[in-house]
């Protein structure tokens, strides 16, 4: 009897395992074809299938994100940690949940995602820095190191491995300084620039690309991909510009365009490339 009930536990588990993939794979294929207010319902019923699940409840912060809802977005989105750690983490600080305890604290940001990701959300930082914060940023890849030194707004870029990092008033992950500032689809900070180039390296390139007077527009056109998660790939894939979009748009003459992209091997019209070591000899940024 105890290995008849023992099978039955483990059939209705594939059951209830099979119906949760089923329905998932129907989510990514509504919000494959832009179905978002679909895919947001099936993540609510996955949810009911499978209360706890990090992922399910990323993948819906994700959707109702996409949809300017971030009030709706936040519920979800911290279960995100419960998926990834950053070596933020285990820094002993209290984290920064309040505007009110930043006023002249020394606060470390500590990135999560990928590059891309990293100089996006850069700009919330300034906003640390205008309400008083001594800003210490911890970036996850040591090669965006020397742009963001550059900003001014960002007082220290630190390395996971440094003393003054344990010396900080409060910690807080990049991507949770969206919620901390309330963000609405309106208030996402606008101003720029909030990126700044080195000025040796803007009088180097001014002397490679032309000198006549049009302006000049820098593409890269092409996500990186994600292996393992059906929905990321396609959050990625919504990223890429494509091909034809590029080919239609370099055929505008007021306009000098630059491929940043490295190994390309579409052809994109009338746009002037670089040596794939271009970004070799002062680094990618």
């Amino acid at each position: 009897q105890n290995k008849i009930n023992a099978d039955k536990t483990i059939y209705q588990s594939m059951f209830d395992r099979s119906k949760v993939d089923s329905l998932e794979g129907l989510a990514c294929i509504n919000y494959a074809n832009k179905d978002i207010k679909r895919a947001i319902q099936q993540h609510k019923i996955l949810l009911l299938l499978s209360t706890n699940n990090a992922t399910f409840h990323f993948q819906l912060a994700c959707l109702y994100f996409s949809q300017g809802k971030f009030d709706k977005g936040f519920v979800h989105h911290s279960y995100r940690k419960k998926i990834n750690n950053c070596h933020g983490d285990f820094i002993p600080a209290p984290q920064l949940k309040s505007l009110d305890e930043i006023n002249k604290s020394k606060v470390l940001i500590y990135a999560e995602g990928g590059n891309g990701d990293m100089f996006q959300y850069v700009r919330y930082i300034k906003l640390l820095k205008e309400l008083g914060a001594i800003t210490f940023l911890m970036p996850r890849a040591e090669n965006s190191n020397k742009i963001l030194s550059l900003c001014p707004y960002v007082d220290f870029v630190v390395k996971n491995n440094l003393k003054n990092v344990f010396e900080v008033d409060f910690k807080i992950r990049l991507f949770d300084l969206l919620e901390l500032f309330k963000t609405t689809i309106n208030s996402i900070p606008r101003n720029v620039p909030y990126l700044y180039a080195d000025n040796k390296l803007v009088e180097h390139w001014k002397k490679t690309i032309k000198t006549n007077k049009k302006p000049k527009i820098g593409i890269y056109y092409k996500s990186s991909h994600f292996i393992g998660s059906i929905f990321l790939e396609l959050s990625l894939s919504c990223r890429s510009i494509p091909q034809n979009t590029i080919l239609s748009l370099t055929q505008n003459e007021g306009f000098d365009f630059y491929l940043l992209q490295k190994n390309c091997i579409e052809p994109l019209g009338k746009i002037n490339t670089f040596r794939n070591d271009f970004d070799v000899l002062n680094g990618a940024f």
